[in-house]
């Protein structure tokens, strides 16, 4: 057995990646498709970032949530194409995260210094803490300062509303099965 061969493998559930094109071209059946992909995303990011948090490594647990948010907003935006991916952040960060934003620039503060720093720079202009009396961004001797606990749970609450209206509204999926069969069914073809 390749575990390449497989989408996902958890003790619950094994989903082979040609099990899983063919529920993506046929559309066979909605629900499984976003079991699927949920279950992956939680494997993937979550229990990942739950790890890295227990351990205290902050920085690649800020890293992965914010892989993870990349991951969500391209599939929410319907496009996985390279340019633009700023613009889909930021957007998927003013639906689902109005509290991170606040009273901060969204532009600056959360994409720029937080999501960028770290994803290219492998730095950030924003601290990390797990403390619990602070929930999000908040000035800390002229630092800003995230909670990554709270960002987690956080992400842990979109998921649960993204599963819901992947299931709800139909545009809202559409745009998430185009990104799903262009990773995976696209991939294929160009290996045969």
């Amino acid at each position: 057995m390749n575990i390449n061969n497989y989408i996902l493998k958890t003790e619950k559930k094994e989903i082979k990646l040609e099990e899983y094109i063919d529920l993506l071209n046929n559309d066979d059946d909605k629900n499984e498709i976003i079991d699927i992909f949920i279950t992956k995303f939680k494997e993937d990011y979550t229990s990942s970032i739950d790890l890295l948090l227990e351990n205290k490594k902050m920085y690649t647990a800020s890293l992965v949530i914010v892989s993870a948010i990349d991951i969500l907003a391209k599939h929410y935006s319907g496009s996985d194409k390279l340019g633009g991916v700023g613009e889909r952040y930021k957007k998927f960060l003013e639906i689902y995260f109005k509290e991170l934003i606040g009273s901060f620039d969204l532009e600056k503060e959360i994409y720029t210094n937080f999501r960028c720093g770290i994803t290219h720079s492998n730095s950030s202009a924003i601290d990390f803490t797990l403390d619990s009396e602070i929930k999000t961004f908040e000035s800390q001797d002229g630092r800003k300062v995230i909670n990554l606990g709270w960002l987690l749970k956080k992400l842990k609450e979109v998921i649960k509303q993204y599963k819901k209206e992947l299931l709800e509204v139909e545009d809202i999926y559409i745009n998430f099965l185009n990104v799903e069969r262009n990773l995976y069914c696209e991939q294929i073809k160009g290996e045969k």
